[in-house]
């Protein structure tokens, strides 16, 4: 009789173990849910969908929210200050100064960064087990693109990636369409200026294509790596000066500077009132408001367009 019962238990474990130690081998021989290679060439592998994003720049944070998975960010730095639901999840800390004990405590699937993250950071994160993916950006409105559409391959969502793409093309084409006939207009994009030096977006910058694009011509495209020099600025003497406006920065003063300082006062420019400010953010992050600032741009360029 006990042998019977012994035989029944035996019987009855192995009907309950079998499936679930199939289901095992199921689960480890199936195939990961993506294998990327990003912008350094390193390779990612994802065994499945992320469901807990962190984002490590502003315009990965946007991308993530345009493109409908705004539910899965569950880190992002301090500088993430768009759409207004950002601001209810945790900050990592800044993109120069990452919190890796803060990030590692979110759990994340993924964690996605573009820009000015140190090879340091990558590397802690990448050797606590926690996949990163790079998505450096070409410099151009197609390394945006690109990127938009890489975002959503690690999401899951490359229909939304694409509709957004296509929408971005139409709204930049009918800019384009509206600035063909009109003459363009010589501009300079002042990123800083005073005694530590002038920057601007010069050619190899994709700023630059974005004054093309809303009918200007860039004072600074025979410049590289940001910098300028007053001389070449006072030489080229643009029509229209604009300056990105940011939470921390004061149009009126920049104006004010500009005014009052040589040799800045001596541009035409400067002495015809030709000094006008855009939103920072939609200008500097290639993402999905890049359309905007094009938009933004040509209507400044060419006010009796827009």
């Amino acid at each position: 009789m006990k042998k019977h019962k012994l035989m029944t238990a035996l019987i009855i474990i192995s009907l309950v173990v079998t499936p679930l130690a199939s289901q095992g081998i199921a689960e480890s021989n199936a195939e990961p849910y993506l294998t990327i290679t990003d912008s350094t060439g390193h390779s990612t592998v994802l065994q499945t969908k992320p469901q807990r994003v962190v984002s490590l720049n502003p315009n990965v944070t946007e991308t993530v929210f345009a493109l409908g998975a705004g539910e899965t960010l569950v880190g992002r730095t301090d500088y993430c200050n768009y759409p207004q639901q950002v601001a209810a999840v945790p900050s990592i800390g800044d993109m120069y100064n990452v919190n890796i004990e803060t990030t590692v405590s979110l759990e994340p699937d993924v964690v996605i960064c573009s820009a000015f993250i140190s090879q340091e950071t990558i590397d802690a994160i990448r050797n606590l087990g926690i996949p990163l993916i790079v998505l450096n950006m070409q410099t151009t409105l197609e390394g945006t693109f690109d990127f938009i559409r890489q975002t959503g391959r690690i999401l899951a969502k490359e229909d939304n990636a694409e509709k957004l793409v296509t929408l971005m093309k139409e709204r930049i084409e009918a800019v384009k369409q509206k600035t063909s006939s009109a003459e363009p207009v010589t501009t300079y994009y002042c990123v800083g200026y005073g005694e530590y030096g002038d920057f601007t977006a010069t050619k190899d910058t994709y700023i630059n294509e974005l004054i093309k694009v809303a009918g200007g011509i860039n004072s600074a495209e025979d410049g590289q790596y940001w910098t300028y020099s007053k001389e070449q600025l006072l030489e080229k003497d643009p029509s229209i000066l604009v300056f990105p406006e940011y939470s921390y920065s004061n149009f009126d003063l920049d104006k004010q500077f500009f005014q009052t300082n040589e040799p800045y006062n001596q541009l035409t420019a400067v002495k015809e009132g030709r000094m006008y400010k855009i939103n920072g953010d939609i200008i500097d992050r290639q993402g999905p408001r890049t359309a905007e600032a094009v938009e933004a741009l040509a209507a400044i360029l060419h006010p009796e367009l827009f």
